[in-house]
């Protein structure tokens, strides 16, 4: 704690002679300040036992024969059977990397991933970042999938009244209520993107509360 303390005080008072300068740049100035904030204490790790080893080995274990049994997903579901047999959902920490060759639909793929977890039986909240399509756009292939209405209807406004009043008004609601967020970071530098990152995690974590 007295390490933390210390680290805190370091930190805070080298901000604190930048922000002195007329010359500062804010905005990166504050990002780095949070990532600065964030790390302290990281290194400060908690030592675990053979033994606590082994019991979170066991209880997993047994989570796992459980949701074997009664055919059930553990992790946050992709939404494709095939690939849940495979991995029992998607696990915490894990970094999956969906790679192929240009205009093969890595996007829809990916943003389908995004939208099944979002609006799962047990929803898991999902930040969806682009640095491709717009905002809007993606937004638009939600919709699409969701109120099974072609993209292409979609984008050109050839919507009977009633599949607007019925089918995309209903999907836009659904999508409304599911914990997906979506955000253009082109032109973002990876340290801003971090700081994004963290910002929503203390909106989703205010929000629990």
């Amino acid at each position: 704690q007295k390490f933390i303390q210390r680290e805190v005080i370091r930190v805070c008072g080298e901000f604190i002679g930048e922000a002195y300068e007329d010359s500062a740049e804010v905005f990166e100035m504050r990002d780095r300040l949070e990532a600065s904030i964030s790390t302290i204490g990281s290194e400060v790790k908690k030592i675990e036992t053979p033994e606590q080893h082994a019991m979170r080995f066991i209880s997993d274990l047994d989570e796992r024969i459980h949701a074997k049994k009664h055919g059930s997903i553990l992790n946050i579901p992709s939404g494709y059977p095939n690939i849940d047999a495979l991995t029992n959902g998607w696990k915490p920490k894990w970094l999956i990397t969906l790679a192929a060759m240009p205009s093969v639909g890595k996007t829809a793929l990916g943003l389908n991933f995004a939208r099944n977890a979002a609006m799962a039986p047990n929803p898991e909240p999902v930040l969806y970042l682009t640095r491709e399509m717009g905002c809007d756009e993606l937004y638009e292939n939600l919709v699409s999938m969701e109120s099974h209405v072609a993209l292409d209807n979609l984008m050109t406004g050839d919507v009977s009244e009633e599949m607007r009043q019925n089918k995309i008004a209903q999907a836009v609601d659904k999508i409304m209520q599911a914990p997906i967020y979506i955000e253009d970071v082109v032109g973002m530098t990876w340290r801003q993107v971090r700081a994004l990152i963290r910002r929503y995690q203390k909106i989703l974590i205010q929000r629990q509360r």
